[in-house]
């Protein structure tokens, strides 16, 4: 048996290795010309790992565009699900940092490239603060009916979330439609954190993330509208000018021994300090107990002028 094989080995053994490697060199050929090595790139999540304990990494951006070289059939057989962008901050403390992309892959891959391939990441410790809940009513009740009083389920809230961005937390709001009714109801009211220009701060969570808030609504009252006056103080030397109220009056309602004590809505008072040339802010208004107005606060503008100073001379003749 082993004499026969090694005679069929010998027999035209020069021609069998040539078509031996010409078998090969035709199968590297035809693979290579139905799957080719190509580049391709996957959108993927960013990710970050090792950061310290009790703090947060923060990084604007939220897709990476890992770029790879593989074979054509290596592209078909994965997904975006298998590749995974990251950024490594081991040893890393609190402050503001730019970090390189590094990515994971399958095997028979080969990295290319990240888009982008740095990052810049904010590490802050992760803080509470509390601050107080408020609500703004939207809408109105119906028919001589008003809203007498509004209960919340705690007054305040606890703002969970990094350092910096807590911090740029001016109110926790929360929104309480009245929508036409005419008899005291509950409600479920979302608070949402905003900054001093009013905008949602992201990135942060309100602890609890709603409230139960009670309307109280009494039928059988009037109604008047009033004049929202602005309380705005300035320091010594400089003077108000252009003074703007986005809603310049509002209706109130109430029994009618308060409606006549009550001529106009004031806002809270500002402070707005020597140098300051323009006033932008939202103020809430006082309102008297007893009386409940359409409109709880409102935005006011103002340029600020230095105070002209006159001057009297006398020319007197002897």
């Amino acid at each position: 048996m082993m004499n026969r094989l090694k005679n069929i080995l010998r027999h035209n053994f020069k021609e069998k290795v040539i078509a031996l490697i010409v078998a090969t060199v035709l199968w590297f050929f035809v693979m290579d010309k139905q799957n080719p090595i190509i580049e391709g790139s996957y959108s993927v999540p960013l990710t970050a790992t090792g950061t310290p304990r009790g703090f947060k990494a923060f990084y604007p951006e939220r897709q990476i565009k890992v770029n790879l070289r593989a074979p054509r059939s290596m592209f078909a057989a994965y997904t975006s699900d298998d590749i995974r962008a990251f950024v490594n901050l081991t040893g890393f403390v609190e402050g503001s940092y730019d970090v390189e992309v590094n990515a994971n892959y399958p095997q028979g891959f080969e990295f290319v490239s990240a888009n982008p391939d740095t990052v810049h990441v904010q590490i802050d410790p992760f803080v509470e603060r509390p601050i107080p809940a408020e609500t703004i009513v939207t809408g109105s009740t119906a028919g001589d009916s008003v809203v007498r009083e509004i209960k919340k389920s705690q007054d305040m809230v606890t703002v969970v979330g990094p350092g910096t961005l807590v911090a740029t937390v001016t109110r926790v709001i929360g929104y309480v439609g009245l929508s036409e009714n005419s008899s005291s109801f509950e409600l479920q009211v979302p608070m949402t954190a905003v900054n001093e220009d009013g905008r949602e701060v992201k990135n942060v969570r309100v602890v609890p993330s709603a409230l139960t808030v009670t309307v109280e609504i009494e039928s059988g009252v009037r109604k008047k509208t009033v004049p929202i006056v602005a309380e705005l103080n300035t320091a010594d030397g400089w003077e108000i000018s252009d003074l703007k109220i986005d809603t310049p009056q509002t209706e109130i309602a109430g029994i009618e021994e308060l409606l006549e004590q009550t001529v106009t809505l004031k806002t809270v008072p500002a402070n707005i300090p020597a140098g300051q040339r323009n006033f932008k802010q939202t103020l809430s208004l006082e309102i008297p107990d007893g009386i409940t107005s359409k409109v709880t606060e409102v935005e006011v503008s103002a340029t600020i002028k230095r105070t002209p100073i006159f001057r009297t001379e006398s020319n007197a003749t002897e």
